[in-house]
């Protein structure tokens, strides 16, 4: 593999676990890598994979943040 793709690889994988790990940063992260994409047109940056991977934890966490909210409001209600 050549070192430009390596860069690029490794730079998408820190992306990534960012992504995952720190859930205030998604829409920046998101941000940067379709900068990434748009300057390096030839390399795979935003793919399907990347939203598939991660589909059942970001439907768990908007579950979850739609349970927290209803259960403060029916705590308001009372």
């Amino acid at each position: 593999m050549c070192d430009g793709v390596y860069v690029v690889q490794c730079l998408l994988e820190c992306l990534e676990f960012q992504f995952d790990t720190v859930i205030s940063d998604r829409s920046m992260i998101l941000h940067k890598m379709f900068l990434l994409a748009t300057a390096l047109k030839h390399q795979e940056i935003l793919t399907w994979e990347l939203f598939l991977n991660r589909f059942d934890t970001l439907c768990l966490e908007a579950q979850l943040d739609l349970d927290s909210s209803s259960d403060v409001s029916n705590l308001h209600g009372k």
